[in-house]
This record gives C-alpha cells, structure tokens and sequence, in this order.
C-alpha cells in the first residue's frame, strides 16, 4: 500500500510513507514450542539430538559434592569434595574383620585424556576405627595412601582405588585395602 507523501517536491511521486506499511504479524511463540524447539534441535551433523551437553556437565566444577559407595575390602560409604588443586575423599567403611573406621585422604588429580574423564589420582591420609569382635574391642588409628583410576560420565563417576593403611597404635599392623564404586555428582 503506497500513498502519495505531502511533503514530496516532485508532483505526481508515489513515495512509500513508512508509517503506512504495515508489517506482516508474526504469531508469537508459546512456550510449549520454544521448549520443543530447544529439545529438538539440529547438532553438528544434522541429527535431530536432544541438549544432552546443555543440561548435564561434562565436568566436575570447585566444591562439587561426590556421594557413593564402595564395594570390596573395605566397603563402604563415600563422599568426595572436588577442587580442581586438591580435593578431599572421605570413606566411612567396614572391612572382613568386623573393623568400622573413617579413612580421609587429601587427593591430587592428574588427567589422562584430552576430554577430562579418565584421571589418575593419589594422596595421603588417615584413618581411625574400631574393632568390634567378642574379645578384641579396640580403637585403631594410623595413616594411609589412596591410588587409583576414576571414569568421569557426567554427572557420575566410577573409581576403582588401593589403599595401604599403616596403624601406628600397633606397629605390626600393615595392610592393602581397596575397592570398586561409585559417586554421584551434585
């Protein structure tokens, strides 16, 4: 739609008043569709593919909260405090012998791919605990090292360690301990 512009100096010019165009309305969108169309989108090759990487990390972040159990000699509950420098393990476990103890271990990280989820990590530290059998009720404290592999999936974590522990209440107490777990990120 055009009309003739009144402050034109050529007589008889059809210039286009822009007030008078009207601008084809474009429904807006809901947020049903916006949330699909973030669902369903298309990636690097043209695949339909839901925003797995927009909505799970692929890292761990400082002060991330690591939960889990270990299973083997000793099993247990686990929780880890990621810091990229050194992060903090703690296991409240019971081995075969029926000895309940806390072990915590200062851990250092080192990467071993490119895509930051296969790490070798170390660290010392220490434990104390209790033995609980018929005759031999007594308290154990000592120190120890942890070593291992962990496998970084998101959100999840799955760590298969050694742990030499040294008890320093009884000098003749050396022994290897370690396991298989999980942990869940949050």
């Amino acid at each position: 739609m055009t009309e003739r512009n009144p402050d034109s100096k050529q007589s008889g010019s059809n210039v286009v008043n822009p007030h008078s165009v009207k601008e084809p309305r474009v429904p807006p969108r809901g947020w049903a569709a916006l949330k699909l169309h973030e669902l369903f989108s298309l990636n690097d090759t043209g695949i339909q593919s839901l925003p797995i990487r927009q909505t799970c990390r692929t890292k761990r972040a400082a002060g991330d909260v690591g939960l889990g159990i270990q299973v083997g000699q000793p099993t247990g509950l686990s929780l880890k405090i990621y810091n990229p420098g050194t992060s903090t393990d703690f296991l409240a476990a019971w081995d075969w012998d029926n000895f309940f103890f806390l072990n915590v271990h200062a851990i250092f990280d080192t990467h071993l791919n490119d895509e930051d989820t296969i790490h070798f990590f170390y660290g010392p530290g220490g434990y104390i605990g209790i033995r609980d059998k018929p005759r031999d009720n007594r308290t154990d404290f000592g120190i120890s090292g942890n070593f291992g592999l962990d496998f970084l999936i998101r959100d999840f974590e799955i760590f298969v360690q050694a742990t030499p522990r040294l008890s320093l209440k009884n000098t003749d107490n050396f022994n290897i301990g370690g396991g298989v777990g999980f942990r869940f990120y949050f």
